[in-house]
């Protein structure tokens, strides 16, 4: 396991888009390792801009992100890129190769691992994923929540310390989201689910970050901050079902 406590601290983070719209204002938090984190708050939060400085998609303008203490540089990019797997909400912007087995070895061979430690981590996310049967097949020729999957055991086999995802369960029927659930809960893993649905961030999560206009409003509990009325529905969220 980690030494260290902190899996992300995030310093004074600021960010304008070139057209001047500011995502991000002066956001600072920090999370523990092992902890779960619903990232919460309204369309045009910020959520998606903080997601791509949190591996160095975007590098900060102004403020400071770190990774087990690494700050994400130019130089420590690439490195953190191997600590940090994000898991896009459209699974079909992750699979691109011939097969889902070279898709799940890209990560790990870009790593320049042995041969024998590739093979052994794509077998690994396979069977994490339950889909040791779909290692030969093309991604178009699978269903939607097969990809999500596969998406997801892209990311994992390269073993990442934390895990971000994007809207795990968006347009999956009821079965594949509770399957999904299932699988992401059994995960051992600093993780970061943005999300629009409170049920999941409730039963997956046991602490909440809710961002709007850019800022942080809450940081702390799940079961505190899910369960205020008032904050939830100031900034166009809703207490999850299963809390009421």
């Amino acid at each position: 396991m980690h030494c260290d406590a902190t899996a992300i601290e995030v310093k004074d983070l600021s960010y304008h888009y070139p057209d001047g719209t500011q995502a991000l204002d002066d956001v600072s938090f920090l999370i523990e390792h092992g902890k779960r984190v619903a990232l919460l708050g309204p369309n045009g939060a910020g959520k998606s801009t903080l997601i791509s400085h949190l591996n160095g998609i975007t590098l900060a303008q102004t403020g400071q992100v770190a990774i087990e203490d690494v700050p994400i540089t130019e130089k420590t990019v690439h490195d953190v890129r191997t600590r940090v797997g994000v898991v896009f909400q459209d699974p079909d912007n992750m699979l691109f190769m011939t097969s889902i087995g070279d898709d799940i070895s890209f990560g790990p061979l870009n790593m320049k691992l042995p041969a024998d430690e590739v093979a052994r981590r794509v077998d690994r996310a396979l069977e994490a994923m339950g889909i040791a049967e779909l290692r030969d097949k093309p991604g178009m020729h699978t269903s939607f929540g097969q990809k999500k999957r596969a998406a997801l055991a892209s990311v994992l086999s390269m073993e990442p310390a934390v895990l971000i995802l994007d809207e795990p369960t968006s347009n999956l029927d009821p079965r594949a989201k509770r399957e999904m659930t299932q699988l992401v809960s059994d995960l051992d893993v600093t993780l970061v689910i943005a999300t629009h649905d409170m049920d999941l961030a409730w039963a997956m999560c046991d602490t909440a970050l809710v961002l709007d206009e850019g800022r942080v409003v809450a940081h702390g509990p799940a079961d505190e901050i899910m369960t205020d009325e008032d904050l939830m529905l100031e900034h166009g969220l809703e207490v999850p079902l299963a809390a009421r």
